[in-house]
């Protein structure tokens, strides 16, 4: 949007799989500011690696060695490392997960109905959404963009270390 309006025109592909459908939200927030947008699922994204300049993630937590990205987020950061695409995850520095331990969202497991609410019997559903992804892959092709501004994960944690006065 920012790009956008400094008079820029790009075109932007976003991916959208379940279950919570941050895809749509985001082509439509997009497309209602007059950018272009092509939606495709989101286990097609690494085959636009040829196709663009710039790949933008988010994330939920980073940990120690991996941050927490959507499945095929590694697949991904492998064909943009091949084809030297820059890759930013975008996050707030809250994300750094204390001690480093990361876990996968356990409630992927609980609500497997997001993948198939009614799945007949004899059929086994994996409805994880999520992997950890590892950042010294996305390192090779960028880092992460915090509030603070372009920062790797040592900069992330050694300024979680950093201790500041509390006001009187």
């Amino acid at each position: 949007e920012v790009a956008w309006r400094a008079g820029r025109r790009p075109e932007v592909f976003v991916g959208e799989g379940s279950p919570d459908l941050d895809g749509r939200r985001m082509a439509r927030r997009l497309a209602r500011a007059g950018i272009a947008v092509t939606m495709v699922y989101d286990s097609a994204v690494p085959s636009l690696a040829p196709r663009v300049d710039h790949v933008w993630l988010s994330t939920e937590g980073i940990g120690a060695g991996v941050f927490l990205a959507r499945k095929g987020t590694r697949t991904l950061l492998e064909e943009c490392a091949r084809r030297d695409v820059p890759v930013r995850v975008l996050a707030t520095s809250d994300k750094l997960v204390p001690g480093g331990a990361l876990r996968l969202p356990a409630w992927c497991e609980r609500e497997s109905w997001l993948l198939w609410e009614a799945a007949p019997e004899g059929v086994r559903l994996e409805p994880q959404v999520f992997e950890a992804a590892p950042i010294e892959l996305l390192e090779l092709v960028g880092g992460f963009l915090t509030e603070v501004g372009r920062e790797t994960a040592a900069d992330l944690h050694l300024r979680s270390l950093r201790v500041e006065a509390a006001p009187a």
